[in-house]
């Protein structure tokens, strides 16, 4: 865990709706008094979105007839979201993949991944565990399992000065790495022990 880690930054496409980059205020090093979650709330709002969005039930609304499985799908897919939207199942679709994309985006950028890689760990394996689209889900777990590795490959072992903050930045990245099956059995132990030094309030204030 770098301290004073760059700015959460992005670089999608210029657009009349998005002509900036995306830019997070990052949160302060381990020495600061208080741990900003903005940065952190933000990427949890983008995963959020990509669930809300895909988590409709499979076929909702769909009349059984004899058209054929390509058929019945291209026919879901060109319905409203609701009656009268003009955002038909299709453009959902395409917006929880965009969403996915960028946050995978911003993900391999290594200042990012440094300061909030738990955070994208808990978001790949959440979604890949939750939403309705198998596509999506297969997605996700493939950017979480890439991702995971490489934050196994970075924390080989926790540092031997630890202090809370850092303690439970391996706790949570870890466990998410497991939730993905890219586990570490002496890290863990190495947490465990760590973590029986600081009482709750060390972890909570």
């Amino acid at each position: 865990m770098t301290p004073n880690p760059k700015p959460l930054t992005a670089s999608p496409k210029p657009s009349k709706m998005n002509p900036k980059p995306l830019k997070i205020n990052p949160k302060p090093s381990k020495t600061s008094p208080k741990r900003s979650t903005v940065a952190a709330a933000a990427l949890r709002s983008l995963a959020a979105l990509c669930l809300l969005a895909s988590l409709a039930p499979r076929g909702a609304g769909a009349r059984p007839g004899r058209e054929g499985p390509a058929a019945r799908g291209a026919q879901q897919g060109a319905r409203p979201l609701w009656p009268g939207s003009r955002f038909t199942a299709a453009d959902r679709a395409r917006a929880v993949r965009r969403g996915l994309d960028f946050i995978y985006r911003t993900a391999r950028d290594p200042a990012n991944f440094e300061s909030y890689g738990g955070d994208y760990l808990w978001c790949f394996y959440t979604v890949g565990a939750s939403v309705s689209d198998a596509g999506v889900r297969r997605e996700a777990l493939r950017m979480g399992v890439e991702r995971a590795r490489h934050w196994r490959r970075t924390r080989g072992a926790l540092p031997e000065d630890a202090d809370a903050l850092t303690v439970a930045d391996y706790a949570f990245g870890g466990d998410a790495a497991d939730s993905l099956g890219v586990r570490d059995a002496r890290l863990k132990a190495q947490v465990r022990r760590a973590a029986g030094r600081y009482g709750a309030r060390d972890f909570l204030l």
